[in-house]
């Protein structure tokens, strides 16, 4: 319901197994240099075909539709033939979509967010933008692989733009789909290209130009979140009998329908603690605010398709759920109740010991790889040590670094711990532990509401912005549902406990004096100078 969050009807397909003449293996395909990683354009487009039959078959009644809105998967891009649109707007209603479209594509394999061959480009674009930082500041990350800039330049020297009228992300490419038309990119999912200015919320045209002369008319106009773009296409209403009035709102990426779908309130952060661990924030400025800073050219900003003058952030700490199903195998016998007994039997703050544990090189600090454990005096153990605390000690160093590092690289992106109205919503695998959330409600000294259930948040999200722009903004969804609310599963909320404060505002006091003090080791194990 739009008052509750809570979701009545889903349906799915899975690509390898419904479309398994496309060869996909997870939806995509990994070329023979390992490095390019593609979807065939149109297995989406038959996979759509597919799920308005499945639908049917189940007795949706397509007809009642008010509104369509949807998410997709960030930075990935389409790449429509010359006169496609022509082909678009005149599909005719006795055929599949997939049949009429099969000429439309001036590539078939559109570039995924996996794809990390752009490696020469990335260095380029950094290059002309005066550096990493220099394209940060403007568009709201560095130049990465799977951004859709760094995969423009590669089909340009592929040949691909020259048969190219219009460029499509994921998300608008399948709100096209609806509408019979190209629809435009919104500002949310438009903000992973490195082509738009986070500040102004439009392409910036040196950026385009570099990246190919004229690329602003292929790429059309960048509208906000929230946008109705006009009505179901007539091919739509007559094979699958949506009503003519039934609106298309702008499709968005999932990271950002996300963050509505949490329905995250200014100042508040979304956790999710899976194989990696992701931080999002709703900052109420288009950019970060004044006294913030990425902690590493790794985290990104990006747009909030939930209004025009909010920005998200982004942190992800790659050593997760393995690192502590790791610590779990080698001091807990593989065992998580012997685990959480270990956890229990050491106090909050650990008596003054922190572990840092990198296994896989790390994002944020960018770079860092290996263990480090540190004596309640700050000073290093010998290398390779494990504390003589034995293996409680282990246990709970692993998580309250895990949440110590989530709070400081937070509160650097303008996140204010224990500020009145500051929540931390967690989601993810880790998070239906109740010592866990626990840890990270004491160290972040903030409420943390843990949704382990809301594993379709970018649908509902999705589903929620669609609704909210039919009905605009004087009957905004997003903004009169609480933070805490539980869209259909159980929530819990874990308070910061008053007795463990004093403990953690040590630890964070000590926190990123231990950061460069391991860092410092590290260099010394390589052979290099700190």
């Amino acid at each position: 319901g739009l008052t509750t969050g809570e979701i009545f009807f889903e349906e799915f397909l899975k690509f390898d197994e419904a479309l398994p003449h496309y060869k996909t293996k997870g939806g995509v395909r990994v070329h023979p240099d390992g490095a390019t990683i593609t979807s065939p354009t149109l297995m989406w487009v038959e996979a759509l075909d597919r799920l308005l039959a499945q639908l049917k078959a189940r007795g949706v009644e397509f007809s009642q539709a008010a509104v369509i809105c949807g998410s997709g998967q960030q930075h990935g891009s389409v790449y429509w033939r010359t006169r496609a649109r022509d082909t678009l707007r005149q599909l005719k209603p006795e055929l599949p979509m997939a049949e009429q479209l099969a000429a439309c594509f001036s590539t078939a394999d559109s570039p995924v967010w996996m794809d990390s061959s752009t490696g020469e480009q990335c260095a380029q674009l950094e290059a002309f933008a005066g550096g990493p930082e220099a394209l940060a500041a403007l568009t709201g990350a560095r130049a990465f692989h799977r951004y859709t800039a760094a995969q423009l330049m590669k089909q340009r020297l592929a040949g691909t733009l020259a048969d190219t009228e219009r460029v499509s992300l994921v998300s608008s490419f399948a709100a096209s789909l609806f509408l019979g038309d190209y629809a435009s990119i919104d500002e949310a999912d438009g903000s992973g290209m490195n082509l738009m200015s986070l500040a102004e919320r439009a392409w910036v045209p040196r950026l385009c130009e570099f990246v190919q002369p004229g690329l602003e008319s292929l790429l059309g106009p960048i509208v906000p979140g929230r946008t109705i773009l006009g009505r179901v296409s007539a091919y739509l209403s007559a094979r699958w009998g949506f009503s003519p009035d039934c609106r298309v709102a702008a499709f968005t990426g999932d990271n950002p329908a996300t963050l509505a779908g949490l329905r995250l309130q200014p100042g508040c952060l979304a956790v999710t603690l899976g194989s990696s661990s992701c931080a999002l924030l709703r900052s109420t400025c288009r950019c970060l605010p004044a006294g913030a800073a990425l902690p590493s050219l790794g985290c990104v900003v990006m747009a909030c398709a939930v209004d025009t003058e909010s920005c998200m952030p982004i942190v992800v700490l790659k050593n997760g759920a393995l690192t502590r199903e790791a610590i779990r195998d080698r001091f807990a016998g593989g065992s998580w109740a012997e685990f959480d007994r270990l956890l229990d039997s050491r106090p909050p703050g650990n008596g003054g010991l922190v572990g840092l544990y990198f296994d896989s090189p790390e994002i944020v600090p960018e770079g860092a790889l290996g263990r480090y454990r540190f004596g309640a005096d700050g000073e290093p153990l010998p290398d390779g040590a494990d504390f003589v605390e034995g293996p409680a000690a282990e246990a709970r160093a692993c998580l309250e670094s895990h949440a110590m590092s989530l709070r400081l690289f937070a509160e650097s992106l303008g996140f204010r711990p224990g500020e009145p109205g500051a929540r931390v919503l967690a989601t993810g695998g880790a998070s239906a532990n109740p010592r866990v959330a626990q840890v990270l409600a004491d160290a972040l000294a903030t409420p943390v509401i843990v949704q382990p259930g809301l594993g379709n948040s970018a649908v509902l999200g999705a589903a929620l912005l669609g609704a909210s722009a039919l009905a605009g903004p004087s009957a905004d969804f997003l903004a009169s549902l609480p933070p805490d609310s539980g869209a259909g599963v159980e929530s819990r909320t874990f308070e910061p406990r008053p007795k463990a404060a004093p403990a953690y505002r040590s630890m964070r006091d000590r926190f990123p004096g231990l950061l460069a003090r391991a860092a410092e080791l590290q260099a010394a194990r390589l052979g290099g100078s700190a």
